[in-house]
């Protein structure tokens, strides 16, 4: 089982390559289904197929979907919100139940439905359009701190208000939640604890990032890149799209000529050890089926798509003291021949010539260095 999640910067493309990865995976003999996850759409337009929550077949052994988030909220916590409504006051009215679907807890019912398809067991993939880069990240913070706080806190609530509740609802008109309330959050935080478990592992979901080759995109690319793996998530991938060929760097675009080689360099450093493809601007727009497999060709060459490309995470962040250490696997590397150094949001590390630039988690880049060792292949960086 393959589960693939492309993300990146809104406008970079990462909806066409996911669904031209799904048609050449189904092409070479997969069962796949590509999803979207993006609240604003367009996969169907890429497919040129209208497509729904529900699976759609749109060409042999690939089926399509476009998660709304609306109704697997109501499949996932429909009782909670119900109760919610009730305690605002508002006898269970849907403008009190609207105004408890907190933000982020669409799109994490939407991340539900890929782990509904992977138990499904009907696909051998699953290939995921996820929102820009900002939603993403918020949204796969979710499974681990709900799942944390509801395991605490559930079994002290429900305890507690078999004891009270009946007094609570005799003096108050505080509305006692029902058992059914207590089994929905168990059975949420449950998928949510599996949701986390598929996500982390590296050998079936990997995420591919998304990018073109200009500053902002990379930047981004960049922070997301940094703050998936903080999270235990793995990248696998970077895809570069909409590199201008050599002959269009003339003229009105001779400008992009540097700004295009900075932004490519900025990859090379930025997302080194892993595997980078890259796209070429299309002519034309690809739309349907054999535009989006002649894509995926001009992507990945002979390489396998379904392919889990690197399991090695960056860099590993630790709770120390009143900071953190950052780990991080350097084989061979001797202490004199390496420079440590932080600029800004960034982590300089220079060994015999090659230089290694990550972009720090928020949590670091507000930290000063205050030490580092090298021991057994691994440096530890320490920040305070």
């Amino acid at each position: 089982m393959r589960v693939i999640l492309y993300t990146g910067k809104g406008g970079v493309g990462k909806t066409t390559i996911a669904a031209a990865t799904a048609i050449a995976l189904a092409r070479a003999g997969h069962r796949v289904l590509a999803m979207s996850t993006d609240g604003a759409h367009s996969l169907g337009d890429s497919f040129g197929a209208a497509l729904s929550g529900v699976p759609t077949p749109v060409a042999d052994r690939l089926d399509a979907a476009e998660v709304d988030p609306a109704a697997d909220g109501e499949r996932a916590w429909s009782a909670i919100q119900r109760q919610l409504g009730r305690m605002l006051g508002s006898s269970g009215s849907v403008a009190a139940e609207e105004m408890v679907l907190f933000p982020g807890l669409s799109e994490l019912f939407s991340l539900l439905a890929i782990l509904d398809a992977v138990e499904s067991e009907r696909y051998d993939v699953v290939v995921v359009d996820c929102a820009p880069s900002g939603a993403t990240l918020s949204l796969l913070r979710y499974p681990q701190q709900f799942s944390d706080f509801v395991t605490l806190a559930l079994p002290i609530k429900r305890r507690l208000l078999r004891v009270v509740g009946p007094a609570v609802s005799r003096l108050t008109a505080f509305p006692v939640p029902e058992d059914s309330v207590f089994d929905e959050v168990e059975a949420l935080t449950d998928r949510l604890g599996r949701l986390r478990m598929l996500l982390c592992d590296g050998g079936v979901s990997t995420l591919r990032i998304v990018t073109t080759p200009e500053r902002v995109p990379v930047a981004e690319a960049r922070r997301n890149y940094a703050w998936l793996h903080l999270y235990g998530y793995v990248v696998d991938a970077v895809v570069v799209n909409r590199i201008l060929p050599e002959a269009a760097l003339t003229g009105y675009f001779g400008n992009y000529r540097k700004i295009q080689a900075e932004a490519l360099s900025l990859i090379e450093d930025g997302f080194a050890g892993l595997p980078v493809f890259t796209l070429e601007l299309q002519p034309s727009e690809v739309v349907g089926l054999d535009r989006l497999s002649d894509l995926a060709g001009q992507a990945y060459g002979e390489a396998d798509p379904a392919a889990v490309f690197t399991r090695e995470r960056p860099f590993v962040v630790a709770p120390e003291g009143l900071g953190y250490s950052l780990s991080l696997s350097l084989p061979n590397a001797v202490k004199e021949e390496l420079t440590l150094d932080q600029h800004g949001t960034d982590l300089v590390i220079n060994l015999r010539g090659q230089r290694r630039v990550l972009a720090l988690p928020d949590a670091l880049a507000a930290l000063d260095i205050a030490g580092a060792t090298l021991a057994d292949g691994h440096l530890t960086v320490r920040f305070a």
